[in-house]
């Protein structure tokens, strides 16, 4: 993120709290629920966006939590500040090599009159970085 972009974000923040502070008496009974999210696509998607981002979190005494998980699509970091969470999405082939073990026949049902036939599926396992291992 460039510098004057952070030092924006950071000053709108600082609004939000100050907003907050103001009169609390005057928000939502059950507060306020705040998210922040970055969805990564392009070529700011790769493993050294995720690394720099969990080595930042890991040296900073603000991060409460990290987790990280995998779906079949997506690579995700979930950093929690106390009550807010923020979390960074990328899509898996991004962030990990995708590396072809081997294939397994399975049976699955066809559209086409519903018959069953056998069909070869890749079975696959995801080579990343150790420090973004999921933490699921």
């Amino acid at each position: 993120m460039e510098h004057d972009k952070a030092l924006e974000l950071a000053e709108n923040l600082r609004s939000l709290a100050n907003f907050i502070e103001t009169d609390p008496s005057k928000l939502p009974p059950e507060g306020l629920e705040i998210k922040a999210s970055s969805h990564i696509y392009g070529g700011d998607a790769n493993k050294d966006t995720f690394l720099n981002l969990v080595q930042l979190a890991l040296g900073s005494a603000e991060v409460v939590t990290i987790r990280k998980a995998y779906t079949d699509s997506y690579f995700e970091v979930h950093l929690s500040f106390g009550g807010i969470d923020y979390e960074s999405w990328a899509r898996r082939e991004s962030v990990c090599d995708r590396r072809v073990v081997g294939t397994e026949t399975v049976t699955e049902k066809v559209a086409v009159q519903y018959e069953e036939r056998e069909v070869e599926k890749e079975i696959v396992e995801w080579d990343c970085h150790p420090l973004l291992k999921s933490s699921n």
